[in-house]
């Protein structure tokens, strides 16, 4: 598969569209989420040692979880109050109607259908569409990616939460379980795309893993006063004059920049 592919080739690359959220409308955000819980799932199962048709499964599957509901989602996103009686009936019963989608385009994998029909579930039997507790492993993997990527996009009704506090969050919410710890350890505090804040106060974005988890290289675009830099400048925080002091969302980073310029980074 091509994704498959180009996310093998450069899993940082990855990461970082993960956490970028882009703008768009309902059906691109809801497509987009999918997308997002796909590449975590599968870089997750991966980490897990999953050989690698049950890693492609895990893709398919997250990829696969909402045709039924793509542009609720983006509903769900913008709106300020909380969902109408129909969108918590539509939410309840979406994993059987994405589900019967499946059939009808001719997917016949009785494990990834099982495993679309679970993605709401929980082990403690908490879960929808029928509060089982016995939950296929994929099922699992997929909802703890899905509830880990939804937390970087801002909404409506409230902010997109840093990387670091929405690793340490699934870390308070499912404490020792192997595929939360696997996907904490893959995207890590400060994953690329990151906005951190150095120690001389200048705004910088992960770029890359340090030799040390702890001080990740990251790329300087403005100065301290917010202005563009001409060229990205890479800065090693291992280098206590440029340590990272603080992670910081997009909003809080002077000036907007552009995603060809993130990217350009990157790749540097």
């Amino acid at each position: 598969m091509p994704v498959q592919a180009l996310i093998e080739r450069d899993p940082y690359l990855a990461i970082f569209q993960v956490l970028s959220q882009g703008a768009g409308n309902d059906t691109d955000c809801g497509a987009r989420r999918s997308l997002h819980t796909a590449i975590t799932s599968l870089l997750v199962a991966q980490r897990l040692g999953w050989d690698a048709a049950d890693a492609e499964r895990a893709f398919k599957v997250a990829l696969t979880m909402n045709p039924s509901m793509l542009q609720l989602q983006g509903q769900l996103a913008r709106q300020p109050r909380v969902p109408s009686a129909a969108q918590r009936q539509a939410l309840a019963s979406h994993p059987m109607r994405s589900l019967r989608l499946l059939e009808l385009a001719g997917v016949a994998d009785p494990i990834w259908l099982q495993a679309v029909l679970q993605h709401h579930e929980n082990e403690d039997g908490s879960g929808y569409p029928s509060g089982r507790s016995d939950v296929a492993m994929l099922a699992s993997l997929v909802r703890r990616a899905d509830v880990y990527t939804a937390k970087p996009a801002s909404r409506s009704s409230r902010d997109a939460i840093a990387a670091d506090l929405a690793g340490r969050q699934m870390f308070m919410q499912d404490p020792g379980h192997p595929m939360t710890a696997a996907l904490i350890k893959e995207f890590g505090d400060y994953p690329p795309g990151c906005h951190v804040r150095l120690a001389p106060g200048a705004p910088a974005v992960v770029v890359d893993r340090g030799s040390v988890i702890t001080a990740p290289v990251v790329a300087c675009l403005t100065d301290s006063c917010g202005g563009m830099l001409k060229t990205q400048q890479r800065v090693d925080t291992r280098d206590p004059r440029h340590a990272v002091v603080a992670v910081v969302g997009q909003a809080a980073v002077p000036g907007r920049l552009p995603p060809d310029r993130l990217l350009a980074a990157l790749a540097a």
